[in-house]
């Protein structure tokens, strides 16, 4: 095997029992990333409130690092606790029109597209058969009303 693979392939433990394909959602973490937030959890539990500013300096390395990376400016760089939760922030900011189009992707995890869809009517409960549900459109949401409580 190729040295350089094996050394990746080293910083992977999961890949001594398993053969893993996924690359979303939640994944295996190579272990410098499991080293690096072991050493932050365990500071910021020992330190409480007292390590909030270490906590948001290494918050604004992580920023300016990233900005270095695709040649942008920290200032930009906006950090959220998932790609769901950056993906509804982006369309609450470009905050599309009821008359325009957005496009998304076939294969776009179902949490990410309720921000996109503009003037489709708000369902008081949605069900989307599992088999179908990245491809529901305003007419498949099953809308019902809200029962009464006895």
């Amino acid at each position: 095997m190729n040295k350089d693979i094996e050394e990746i392939r080293a910083l992977f433990p999961v890949v001594e029992h398993w053969t893993y394909l996924y690359n979303g959602s939640v994944h295996p973490q190579p272990t410098p990333v499991v080293e690096a937030m072991t050493d932050f959890v365990r500071d910021w539990s020992q330190g409480g409130e007292a390590a909030y500013p270490a906590g948001m300096d290494a918050f604004m390395e992580l920023r300016e690092g990233l900005a270095r990376l695709i040649g942008g400016k920290g200032s930009n760089i906006v950090i959220t606790d998932s790609t769901t939760t950056a993906l509804n922030l982006a369309a609450q900011l470009v905050a599309p029109q009821p008359d325009q189009n957005v496009v998304l992707e076939d294969l776009a995890f179902m949490t990410s597209i309720p921000g996109w869809r503009v003037g489709w009517p708000s369902p008081t409960s949605a069900s989307f058969p599992r088999s179908v549900a990245w491809f529901a459109t305003p007419t498949s949401v099953k809308r019902s009303t809200p029962r009464q409580r006895s």
